[in-house]
């Protein structure tokens, strides 16, 4: 068992925090107070192979794994979430796209994705239905040459920057799946939520009023859409949420550094002090765990796990480390104190952005994931599953 990384990857690493660290950082309360992130900074994520990392070479990617997609996600949260779960969101459709799409599809949409021309977002959720799809109401029926859906999505993070949208609408046959043009007629992106983390990826209502796409639109197999949603989703969905944890990362490094340099009791530096030795002591031991939980994960996708092991090892990475980086930010507030409140201090807002993931997928839906895999006799404690 190697817990290391092969030297291309920490090449990889160091590069990409070198990138975050100068394009990135500087501009993290710029962008949070904008509500936006710059499109020339958005086609730069692509000039650098971000956003193609797992991409087959032949459509213009990089042809790496997830775990090198993982690396990516993290460094770049360090330096500010937004631009991680920016490319995340992106990754997601594509991902489905790849796995599920024609190979018209593919050889149209993913070398512009991979070179920046093409932007994108997945759109399921509804405003009464997140988790539970039985509550979704989109819909679509074929009329001759071309699907006429009908229907709203909420919530949807990214919108504003997407030329195209994967739409989870229901035909007569069941759920399926539609690539969606920004121009396509009867479809528009509307109000602008206003979130309290996360604000630099606008976040949207869609709606579509007998919105018309051809016929060669749809993605995957008529029916098959719910399914082939759960299986990207295991396969990129959770994996997504290590931009938590590489915000806490940031936070913690804030924190470290305040306590080094903040000088109390006669001069003496508070990181001395026991009670903040034993928060860094914690928050570190915390994330380092739950580190661990996001790079199996990775692991298991690289190594072609079954999207029932993916599903248990996500969502145990998902709970358990989104609550670490919660309770990170939080402890990093208190140690930073009134300081730890004031965004350039670099906490608060990383706090803001780890709390929005409590509901990404909510913790209670992972329990309910691994619960369920109890229950069926399949996972025990200390269990690993390699297949």
């Amino acid at each position: 068992m190697d817990f290391s990384f092969s030297r291309q990857q920490e090449m990889l690493r160091d590069s990409v925090a070198e990138f975050a660290e100068k394009e990135i950082a500087p501009h993290a309360i710029e962008w949070e107070n904008a509500g936006e992130m710059p499109l020339e900074f958005l086609k730069k994520l692509a000039t650098q192979g971000y956003m193609g990392i797992f991409i087959p070479k032949e459509y213009g990617g990089l042809g790496s794994g997830h775990i090198e997609r993982m690396i990516i996600l993290e460094e770049l949260s360090k330096a500010y979430m937004s631009p991680a779960f920016y490319l995340e969101d992106n990754q997601s459709g594509i991902i489905g796209l790849m796995r599920h799409g024609s190979e018209e599809q593919k050889r149209r949409y993913l070398p512009l994705y991979c070179s920046g021309e093409l932007r994108s977002c997945t759109a399921m959720t509804e405003a009464y239905s997140g988790s539970d799809n039985s509550g979704w109401t989109t819909t679509a029926r074929l009329e001759g040459d071309e699907w006429i859906l009908n229907g709203r999505k909420d919530l949807i993070s990214g919108a504003s920057y997407a030329d195209i949208f994967f739409i989870t609408a229901e035909t007569n046959v069941g759920w399926t799946n539609f690539i969606v043009p920004r121009d396509a007629p009867g479809f528009r992106v509307e109000r602008l939520v206003n979130l309290s983390g996360l604000r630099a990826i606008p976040c949207n209502g869609l709606s579509m009023t007998d919105c018309k796409i051809p016929k060669e639109n749809i993605k995957g197999i008529e029916g098959n859409g719910f399914k082939d949603d759960l299986d990207f989703l295991a396969v990129v969905g959770r994996q997504s949420m290590i931009c938590a944890l590489g915000a806490a990362q940031g936070a913690y490094k804030a924190a470290l550094k305040f306590a080094n340099e903040r000088k109390l009791y006669g001069g003496k530096s508070i990181i001395d002090l026991q009670a903040i030795n034993f928060y860094l002591a914690e928050i570190n031991t915390e994330i380092d765990a739950a580190r661990w939980l996001y790079y199996y994960l990775a692991w298991l996708t690289d190594n072609d796990s079954s999207q029932e092991v993916l599903n248990v090892a996500g969502a145990k990475a998902k709970y358990f480390g989104v609550d670490v980086a919660v309770r990170t930010c939080r402890t990093c507030v208190q140690i930073l104190g009134a300081y730890g409140t004031i965004p350039e201090y670099g906490v608060i807002y990383r706090m803001r952005d780890c709390m929005e993931l409590l509901s990404v997928g909510t913790q209670e839906i992972c329990k309910v994931l691994i619960g369920r895999s109890i229950s069926r006799g399949k996972l025990s404690s200390g269990e690993i599953n390699f297949r």
